[in-house]
């Protein structure tokens, strides 16, 4: 039982990264570039990892 809801949980986590790497993606250079976002470590951790 316990091990049907860890797939669950790793399941969730796998699609919500997937899907959360595209507006990482293409929307970080953008507010970096052209809407002059000042640097954030977390961010900038998150491009280098996806």
């Amino acid at each position: 039982m316990l091990k049907r809801e860890l797939r669950h949980i790793q399941g969730a986590a796998i699609l919500f990264f997937y899907y959360l790497k595209w507006p990482i993606v293409l929307g970080l250079p953008i507010m970096y570039l052209y809407l002059d976002y000042k640097r954030n470590i977390i961010l900038d951790f998150l491009w280098i990892v996806l």
